[in-house]
């Protein structure tokens, strides 16, 4: 099936880490998608966050792309530090591609520039969807934990 704009400058700009092995792509984010929206409460086709306890919620304050990269790294690697997140996470975009890249949280947080530049709301979890990192187009920042209780 041949790829869209989007996803082929997606795959080009991660073209030296999937020829590294260090992410990989998974063509069916479906079960992701499953899981996210199982786990978590929904408003239309995004996470309710303010129906999510404990979950962490900030606009970003943005002037340019580069103010939106710098930021989002900064709330990203915060959060990291503070939840102790790291080993296998994934990538999950809800428009513009139709695949979902799969990597150590690490090597995300180090392409995060390249996952950016793609116009659509920006998720990253973990493999059991136990926790949800997200920028979503209108600029707002979100983490959060599944509660156990759905």
């Amino acid at each position: 099936m041949p790829r869209n704009y989007f996803e082929n400058e997606l795959l080009l700009g991660l073209n030296k880490q999937l020829s590294e092995g260090a992410l990989l792509i998974v063509e069916n984010p479906n079960n992701y998608f499953e899981k996210m929206y199982s786990l978590y409460p929904t408003m239309g086709s995004k996470i309710a966050w303010s129906r999510v306890p404990g979950s962490i919620s900030e606009r970003l304050k943005a002037n340019s792309d580069s103010d939106i990269r710098e930021q989002f790294l900064l709330f990203f690697e915060r959060t990291m530090r503070t939840f102790k997140l790291k080993g296998p996470a994934v990538y999950l975009g809800d428009g513009a591609i139709d695949f979902a890249v799969a990597g150590d949280i690490e090597v995300l947080k180090n392409s995060l520039k390249i996952f950016l530049d793609i116009p659509h709301h920006h998720y990253f979890v973990c493999e059991t969807v136990k926790w949800c990192l997200s920028l979503t187009m209108e600029l707002d920042m979100h983490f959060g934990e599944a509660s156990l209780q759905r």
